[in-house]
């Protein structure tokens, strides 16, 4: 009797350690499933913010390669908050390109001849203002490229030459180049011939209100300016050189002129200042001024393979 008590005893003693074994072992396991399925809840969270990301970007990319207007705050947070308060003039470089949109032409202008003489020309009626015209053997490239870099203002210029304008300069009429200079810069010292257009240039239309202030045309100063902090040096009359950013291998003109026959173009593939009278029909290139500390929101990559900052409005 005392050996069967003391076996129903050992016998008790063994089945509760056993139960409390199994209600550890099930406790343990209860944890271990609740931190599965919290670290489950966990993965899936990422994943979606993750896929959310994604495709935010995939559609802001599709937005911009597909022509529109797109404000990257319009999507979610991984695109409308990374890096808005970054500074464009403090993460990029010039030859940049820059996600800018000029808007679409709204008419159809034919490419100029010797018959329309300082008008402007080469586009079609809805095709964007951001593309290279055809109305040049070799127009360049499409977009928009950083020129310069000063403080908080960044200038961005053309990558090609979105029209052309065909130019008729000639010793029998030197007053001509008082047209040219008021179509440009919508100022002339001397006597127009009224029997030409004279009518100043609207640069505007290539002003995109979100983002920019104003547009003109590139001048001599600016390409010498940017030529000396690629180059530390300053362009000479008939220099070779080789940089796609100004060197599109298209010839354009620039505002600067000082006389019917002395007026500067960049042609392929030297730096010319020309000294004779030469009619026919260049490429210009506009340049467009940014809003004073304008943001970025980061970079894509564009179709080209090429770094492209996203503007912030």
């Amino acid at each position: 009797m005392k050996l069967n008590n003391k076996g129903f005893a050992v016998s008790t003693i063994l089945y509760g350690i056993l139960s409390l074994t199994i209600i550890i072992l099930m406790l343990i396991f209860g944890m271990m499933k609740s931190s599965k399925d919290l670290n489950q809840d966990l993965v899936t969270n990422i994943e979606e913010d993750v896929n959310e990301c994604v495709t935010s970007e995939v559609e802001l990319e599709a937005c911009y390669f597909g022509g529109g207007e797109c404000d990257p705050s319009e999507y979610n947070s991984c695109i409308g908050k990374k890096d808005e308060d970054v500074k464009l003039a403090n993460v990029a470089k010039i030859g940049d390109y820059v996600n800018y949109d000029a808007g679409t032409w709204t008419t159809t202008a034919s490419t100029p001849s010797s018959t329309s003489a300082f008008t402007f020309g080469g586009y079609t009626a809805g095709t964007s203002r951001n593309n290279s015209s055809s109305c040049t053997s070799s127009s360049g490239y499409d977009g928009w490229r950083i020129l310069s870099i000063e403080g908080d203002t960044v200038k961005l210029i053309h990558a090609g030459i979105p029209e052309c304008m065909y130019v008729a300069f000639s010793s029998r009429y030197p007053n001509r180049i008082n047209n040219y200079l008021n179509i440009i810069t919508g100022s002339a010292s001397g006597t127009i011939d009224s029997s030409l257009p004279s009518t100043p240039k609207d640069w505007s239309i290539y002003v995109n209100n979100n983002y920019a202030t104003s547009a003109y045309l590139f001048n001599l100063e600016e390409l010498n300016h940017w030529y000396s902090q690629v180059n530390n040096a300053t362009m000479s009359y008939g220099e070779t050189f080789d940089n796609d950013l100004i060197h599109i291998k298209g010839i354009y003109l620039l505002s600067d002129i000082d006389s019917w026959y002395s007026y500067y173009m960049l042609n392929y593939p030297i730096y010319s200042s020309v000294y004779t009278a030469v009619s026919g029909l260049y490429g210009i290139r506009p340049v467009v001024v940014l809003k004073e500390g304008i943001k970025t929101s980061g970079s894509i990559t564009n179709t080209d393979g090429n770094k492209e900052w996203i503007l912030v409005r």
